[in-house]
């Protein structure tokens, strides 16, 4: 096995701040997703919290879908585009639970399957590459939320009712 060069990708300081970036975004769009789940039910934010506790994104795209299609919302071909594209355009399981290879130049984010027969598949980038990645999600994550006509305000109350008192 060779030693990972200190000049490798995944020590560059660029690097590790877009990760940091993909790491955010992310945590942004799954609070927006939950925020659209609780405004499509139309329960309290603590009742919307207590549903979405512990499910996978997975079930949450797919009760969230389900709840948009069946909505009379002015706004509801917009925000089921924007959130599809935003969740389409990035596999963040392939970032966030992924072993790293890296070399000089590129640093490949390698996962396995969590059934059946073991398979892996891995995803190599330049920095160039990494950052047009993370910059094309935070700006599709960007769009949900705008089509979702968050306010700050209630944005912000919306995440602080998960914190329990």
């Amino acid at each position: 096995m060779s030693k990972v060069s200190e000049n490798a990708l995944i020590f560059h300081p660029e690097f590790q701040q877009r990760l940091g970036a993909f790491v955010a975004a992310w945590s942004s769009f799954d609070l927006t997703t939950d925020f659209a789940i609780w405004k499509f039910l139309n329960v309290s934010s603590v009742q919307a919290h207590l549903i979405v506790n512990g499910m996978t994104f997975g079930k949450k795209a797919k009760l969230l879908s389900d709840l948009i299609k069946r909505s009379e919302h002015p706004n509801k071909n917009n925000i089921i585009r924007a959130f599809n594209e935003a969740r389409n355009c990035v596999d963040r399981d392939s970032i966030i639970h992924a072993y790293i290879q890296t070399d000089d130049d590129t640093v490949t984010f390698v996962t396995k399957n969590q059934s059946g027969s073991y398979k892996t598949k891995s995803k190599t980038f330049t920095l160039q590459e990494f950052k047009l990645y993370v910059d094309t999600f935070q700006m599709k994550g960007v769009y949900f939320h705008l089509a979702m006509g968050l306010s700050r305000e209630e944005y912000a109350t919306f995440a602080e009712a998960s914190i329990e008192p």
